[in-house]
Protein backbone atom coordinates (compact mmCIF):
# COMPACT_ATOMS: atom_id res chain seq x y z
CA UNK A 1 0.00 0.00 0.00
CA UNK A 2 1.18 3.19 -0.60
CA UNK A 3 0.24 7.09 0.27
CA UNK A 4 -0.85 9.83 -2.27
CA UNK A 5 0.04 13.10 -1.58
CA UNK A 6 -2.16 15.76 -3.72
CA UNK A 7 -4.02 18.61 -3.68
CA UNK A 8 -6.46 18.31 -6.37
CA UNK A 9 -8.33 15.24 -7.90
CA UNK A 10 -9.88 15.93 -10.82
CA UNK A 11 -11.90 13.26 -13.41
CA UNK A 12 -9.93 12.72 -16.86
CA UNK A 13 -12.62 13.55 -19.13
CA UNK A 14 -13.89 16.59 -17.39
CA UNK A 15 -17.45 14.71 -16.34
CA UNK A 16 -17.35 15.96 -12.77
CA UNK A 17 -17.36 12.19 -11.74
CA UNK A 18 -15.00 10.94 -9.62
CA UNK A 19 -15.32 7.41 -7.90
CA UNK A 20 -13.35 6.54 -5.33
CA UNK A 21 -13.25 3.25 -3.99
CA UNK A 22 -15.58 0.12 -4.90
CA UNK A 23 -18.87 -1.45 -3.90
CA UNK A 24 -18.39 -2.42 -0.18
CA UNK A 25 -15.77 -0.75 0.73
CA UNK A 26 -15.02 2.28 3.61
CA UNK A 27 -13.68 5.49 3.60
CA UNK A 28 -11.55 6.69 7.31
CA UNK A 29 -11.50 10.22 7.76
CA UNK A 30 -8.67 10.99 9.78
CA UNK A 31 -8.56 12.70 13.31
CA UNK A 32 -9.28 16.32 13.17
CA UNK A 33 -10.41 15.92 9.34
CA UNK A 34 -13.49 18.38 9.31
CA UNK A 35 -16.27 17.20 6.87
CA UNK A 36 -19.52 19.00 5.53
CA UNK A 37 -22.03 16.08 5.05
CA UNK A 38 -25.05 17.17 8.08
CA UNK A 39 -23.52 20.48 7.95
CA UNK A 40 -24.12 23.26 9.41
CA UNK A 41 -25.70 21.64 12.73
CA UNK A 42 -27.05 22.68 15.48
CA UNK A 43 -28.82 22.43 19.20
CA UNK A 44 -30.11 24.64 21.19
CA UNK A 45 -32.05 25.15 24.35
CA UNK A 46 -34.72 26.98 26.74
CA UNK A 47 -32.40 27.56 29.70
CA UNK A 48 -35.10 28.52 32.29
CA UNK A 49 -39.21 28.52 32.19
CA UNK A 50 -40.44 30.77 29.79
CA UNK A 51 -44.01 32.39 30.50
CA UNK A 52 -46.41 31.93 27.28
CA UNK A 53 -48.96 34.09 27.58
CA UNK A 54 -52.63 32.68 26.51
CA UNK A 55 -53.54 32.93 23.09
CA UNK A 56 -50.56 34.33 21.80
CA UNK A 57 -47.90 32.68 18.93
CA UNK A 58 -44.72 32.89 21.43
CA UNK A 59 -41.16 32.98 20.19
CA UNK A 60 -39.36 30.18 22.43
CA UNK A 61 -36.16 31.99 23.57
CA UNK A 62 -33.61 29.61 22.69
CA UNK A 63 -30.76 30.98 24.84
CA UNK A 64 -28.00 27.91 25.52
CA UNK A 65 -26.15 26.26 22.12
CA UNK A 66 -25.14 22.16 22.98
CA UNK A 67 -23.42 22.82 19.27
CA UNK A 68 -23.41 25.34 16.55
CA UNK A 69 -21.12 23.19 13.91
CA UNK A 70 -21.30 26.60 11.85
CA UNK A 71 -22.07 29.52 14.00
CA UNK A 72 -25.69 29.87 12.24
CA UNK A 73 -27.66 30.03 15.16
CA UNK A 74 -27.89 33.98 17.07
CA UNK A 75 -30.81 35.82 18.44
CA UNK A 76 -32.72 32.60 19.10
CA UNK A 77 -32.92 31.72 14.91
CA UNK A 78 -30.99 29.80 12.89
CA UNK A 79 -30.15 31.42 9.50
CA UNK A 80 -28.83 29.62 6.43
CA UNK A 81 -25.38 30.75 5.77
CA UNK A 82 -23.74 31.39 2.42
CA UNK A 83 -23.37 28.70 0.54
CA UNK A 84 -25.54 25.93 2.86
CA UNK A 85 -28.84 25.97 0.83
CA UNK A 86 -30.71 22.67 0.66
CA UNK A 87 -32.99 20.14 2.59
CA UNK A 88 -33.24 20.73 6.31
CA UNK A 89 -33.87 18.74 8.88
CA UNK A 90 -35.59 20.40 11.60
CA UNK A 91 -37.28 19.12 15.81
CA UNK A 92 -38.52 21.44 17.79
CA UNK A 93 -40.09 20.25 21.37
CA UNK A 94 -41.67 22.14 23.95
CA UNK A 95 -42.47 20.66 27.78
CA UNK A 96 -45.55 22.62 29.05
CA UNK A 97 -45.72 22.84 32.78
CA UNK A 98 -49.09 23.05 34.87
CA UNK A 99 -51.90 21.81 32.48
CA UNK A 100 -55.30 21.33 33.21
CA UNK A 101 -58.15 19.46 31.67
CA UNK A 102 -58.77 22.71 29.33
CA UNK A 103 -55.81 23.61 28.06
CA UNK A 104 -54.76 23.12 24.48
CA UNK A 105 -51.57 24.87 22.64
CA UNK A 106 -49.01 23.64 19.87
CA UNK A 107 -45.65 23.82 19.04
CA UNK A 108 -44.65 25.37 15.91
CA UNK A 109 -41.90 25.77 13.44
CA UNK A 110 -41.67 29.17 11.43
CA UNK A 111 -39.72 29.86 8.53
CA UNK A 112 -38.36 33.88 8.19
CA UNK A 113 -41.73 34.32 10.34
CA UNK A 114 -44.20 32.72 9.14
CA UNK A 115 -45.57 29.55 9.66
CA UNK A 116 -44.88 26.16 7.78
CA UNK A 117 -44.82 23.50 10.48
CA UNK A 118 -46.50 22.39 13.98
CA UNK A 119 -48.38 19.23 16.26
CA UNK A 120 -51.65 18.85 16.31
CA UNK A 121 -52.74 20.55 19.19
CA UNK A 122 -52.77 19.09 22.71
CA UNK A 123 -55.52 19.63 24.85
CA UNK A 124 -57.21 17.46 27.83
CA UNK A 125 -53.55 16.89 29.44
CA UNK A 126 -53.20 17.28 33.25
CA UNK A 127 -49.65 18.14 34.43
CA UNK A 128 -46.61 17.94 32.25
CA UNK A 129 -46.81 17.18 28.44
CA UNK A 130 -44.51 17.11 26.00
CA UNK A 131 -45.26 17.85 22.48
CA UNK A 132 -42.52 17.64 19.37
CA UNK A 133 -42.59 18.37 15.88
CA UNK A 134 -40.27 17.39 13.03
CA UNK A 135 -40.29 18.91 9.71
CA UNK A 136 -37.94 18.92 6.33
CA UNK A 137 -37.62 22.21 4.51
CA UNK A 138 -36.01 23.34 1.30
CA UNK A 139 -34.33 26.31 2.02
CA UNK A 140 -31.95 28.88 0.45
CA UNK A 141 -28.99 31.03 1.80
CA UNK A 142 -30.86 33.65 4.33
CA UNK A 143 -33.81 31.57 5.33
CA UNK A 144 -34.31 31.43 9.03
CA UNK A 145 -36.02 29.08 11.35
CA UNK A 146 -37.80 29.94 15.44
CA UNK A 147 -39.25 27.88 17.17
CA UNK A 148 -42.87 29.13 18.53
CA UNK A 149 -45.43 27.80 21.19
CA UNK A 150 -49.12 28.58 21.13
CA UNK A 151 -51.92 28.39 23.57
CA UNK A 152 -54.97 28.56 24.77
CA UNK A 153 -55.67 27.98 28.90
CA UNK A 154 -57.12 31.02 30.32
CA UNK A 155 -53.94 32.34 31.78
CA UNK A 156 -50.05 31.83 31.09
CA UNK A 157 -48.36 28.43 31.02
CA UNK A 158 -44.54 27.79 31.19
CA UNK A 159 -42.88 25.79 28.18
CA UNK A 160 -39.67 23.95 30.76
CA UNK A 161 -36.44 24.90 30.80
CA UNK A 162 -33.73 22.79 30.06
CA UNK A 163 -32.39 20.80 27.58
CA UNK A 164 -34.20 17.33 27.76
CA UNK A 165 -37.40 19.98 27.33
CA UNK A 166 -37.47 22.50 25.23
CA UNK A 167 -35.04 22.44 22.22
CA UNK A 168 -34.49 23.02 18.77
CA UNK A 169 -32.10 20.96 17.09
CA UNK A 170 -31.34 21.15 12.70
CA UNK A 171 -29.15 19.82 10.53
CA UNK A 172 -28.65 20.04 6.73
CA UNK A 173 -29.10 16.27 5.07
CA UNK A 174 -26.28 15.53 2.98
CA UNK A 175 -23.35 17.49 2.15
Amino acid sequence: MGTIKTTNIQSISGSGTVTLGTSGETFAVGSGVTTTINRPAFSVYLNADQSIANATVTKITLDTETYDTDNAFASNKFTVPSGAAGKYCFIGTITWVNLTNEDEGQVRIHKNGSFVQGTGYFQGQNGTVTYQVTTILDLSASDYIELHGYQVSGGAINADGGEAYTNLKGFRIGA
